[in-house]
């Protein structure tokens, strides 16, 4: 009866990201079982959270359709509206007048 040897199992484990390439592997499906088992415990994992919030929601403890009576409506004051735009359409101007006139910079490349 073999007996057990967590030296054995550690250099087992640490194997797996070993990042020395030029070594030949014992078993080329490696990678494919790692991925594989990462896929499925993924997979596993999100059937499980969408059944669980699946069964939330069947229960009504997330999405309320209750409609609020409570209901107000915030209007927007239209003087500081026009203000605003007023402010944004002379920056535009200004901008505008920057970018047509010519600079007054002499290059002294010339």
């Amino acid at each position: 009866m073999k007996k057990l040897s967590f030296k054995k199992i550690g250099e087992k484990v640490s194997g797996l990201w070993d990042k020395d390439r030029t070594k030949v592997r014992v078993n080329p499906q490696r990678e494919w079982d790692i991925l594989t088992g990462v896929f499925g415990i993924l997979l596993a994992g999100l059937l499980a959270l969408n059944i669980w919030l699946f069964s939330l929601i069947e229960q009504e403890k997330i999405f309320f359709t209750q409609v609020l009576e409570d209901v107000s409506v915030v209007s927007i004051d239209l003087e500081k509206y026009k203000e605003t735009l007023d402010f944004f359409d002379t920056k535009k101007e200004a901008f505008d007048d920057l970018v047509d006139s010519k600079p007054f910079v002499v290059d002294p490349s010339l």
